[in-house]
């Protein structure tokens, strides 16, 4: 396959094309919702992520200061520039791991930045995949890792515009209380001693672990004050979602039947024998005159209520036989049914007082996936970024060059 259709399906169901910077020629369209919440389903129900975290609040900065504190840029926090993080890299390695492949926000991109935490596995997917074959998984990769570095960027753009000069000052206080943390745990009180530690024990060093821990400080800062306004599930909304949804919270009781159904009146007085005998239900219901002997019986591949039985009299002496018991000949429209209960799922009844915690939880969450997917579409539409089509290209031609050299 073409370097280009490598990346067009790679590219597909995760970055939006042809939304970089002014005077791109690319003209390739996806929905943003791929980009932004690239497991997006069209399910939202309150069960449908339980799991689903709240909305981040590791610092209360809007405490810190009055909303109408003038802004400042993210200059003003000189003592950790970001920037400074993402110099090219220093290597002997001939792959171009220092190469320019692009710019967020006017921040320049390197091959390092998107390779590096990468590597180990697309030296896997090396490994597994010789030749040709890397190119597909490879792609797949890096972009799953270009798109994670344009979100996170836009969003600390624009929380360090958003956040007034005290919550600015919370942050830098934040970040050197965490260096004096990482200082004493990994250094012993040596900031070099921490330095070489951490970029033993994680890959990065210091200040990039502290750009890290800054960077998502700002991000949460700014995620709770996006969406947290836009959070309200009334008791109205639990009402209705509990209405709407009556028989997931109260469910009638379910059994699991075997039958034997006959078309002959001479194969029921002989299954009738049989069974009086004191012969297995599951065994007799081999009989190969019946319409369910392949299954032993088994009709259905779930429990069933009474109205999944065509027949009156076989679903009334279903629903009132004991576990392990059985009933019949019943005769219905020249068929000769009998029915043993294997097993029973009692009902479930769960009024709106034991599920509405459960359903504002739910409900809660949902809008939170959904007013964080929106800001973060906003923010994709209005960034300023070199088109990932382009920077992912350059990726996976590097990438290609370090890991299969040759090809």
């Amino acid at each position: 396959m073409r370097l280009i259709g490598v990346l067009a399906a790679a590219l597909a169901t995760t970055l939006p094309l042809g939304c970089g910077m002014p005077g791109s020629t690319r003209t390739e369209a996806v929905d943003p919702q791929r980009f932004i919440d690239p497991t997006a389903t069209a399910d939202r129900s309150p069960s449908a992520a339980p799991n689903t975290p709240d909305v981040p609040q590791a610092v209360n900065a809007e405490q810190a200061a009055p909303a109408d504190t003038p802004t400042v840029p993210a200059a003003a926090d000189a003592n950790l520039d970001p920037s400074d993080a993402t110099t090219p890299a220093t290597t002997t390695d001939p792959v171009p791991l220092d190469a320019l492949v692009g710019q967020i926000n006017g921040r320049p991109v390197y091959a390092h930045e998107i390779l590096d935490p990468i590597d180990d596995r697309l030296a896997a997917l090396a490994r597994q995949f010789p030749n040709d074959a890397f190119r597909q998984p490879a792609a797949e990769a890096i972009a799953e890792r270009l798109r994670s570095i344009i979100m996170q960027r836009l969003i600390v753009g624009a929380a360090t515009q958003d956040l007034n000069t005290a919550q600015l000052t919370r942050i830098r206080e934040l970040v050197e209380v965490r260096r004096q943390e990482l200082v004493r745990q990994h250094g012993m009180g040596s900031a070099a001693l921490a330095e070489a530690n951490l970029v033993r024990d994680t890959g990065i060093g210091l200040r990039q672990t502290l750009v890290n821990y800054r960077e998502q400080q700002l991000i949460n800062i700014y995620s709770s004050r996006t969406v947290r306004p836009k959070i309200n599930v009334t008791r109205r909304d639990i009402e209705r979602y509990y209405a709407d949804n009556y028989d997931r919270y109260n469910r009638p009781e379910h059994r699991d039947i075997r039958l034997i159904v006959l078309t002959r009146e001479a194969d029921r007085d002989e299954v009738a024998s049989r069974l009086d005998g004191g012969e297995p239900f599951e065994q007799v219901a081999a009989h190969p005159s019946s319409l369910f002997a392949a299954t032993a019986g088994q009709a259905f591949d779930a429990p069933i209520t009474p109205k999944d039985l065509g027949s009156k009299a076989t679903a009334d002496a279903a629903f009132s036989l004991e576990l392990n018991q059985h009933a019949g000949p019943f005769e219905d429209r020249g068929l000769h049914y009998f029915v043993q209960v294997s097993d029973i799922q009692p009902a479930q009844q769960r009024p709106l007082k034991d599920a509405q915690l459960e359903i504002e939880r739910g409900l809660r969450q949902a809008q939170i996936r959904a007013a964080t997917t929106a800001y973060r579409r906003d923010l994709y539409r209005n960034g300023i970024f070199t088109d990932p089509f382009e920077m992912a290209e350059q990726l996976l031609e590097i990438a290609m060059k370090r890991h299969l050299p040759g090809t």
